[in-house]
């Protein structure tokens, strides 16, 4: 009886760190994902505001156009 709850733990913490690394591999991959859509964002804000400035100056334009 103790044999089977030893081997049944065992199986049971041979499952989690089984499991735990698909789940690693996904936390890994969405922080990823989500620094470079961030990042792409932050960039794209200041490129654009950088941009109606220069227009601004050299042309003249309205920054709301």
């Amino acid at each position: 009886s103790s044999v089977i709850k030893s081997l049944a733990f065992l199986f049971l913490d041979l499952w989690r760190i089984i499991m735990s690394i698909p789940l690693w591999i996904l936390i890994i991959i969405g922080s990823i994902f989500g620094i470079v859509l961030t990042g792409g964002t932050v960039i794209g804000l200041i490129a654009v505001i950088i941009f109606k400035i220069y227009r601004k100056v050299r042309f003249g334009i309205s920054l709301y156009e």
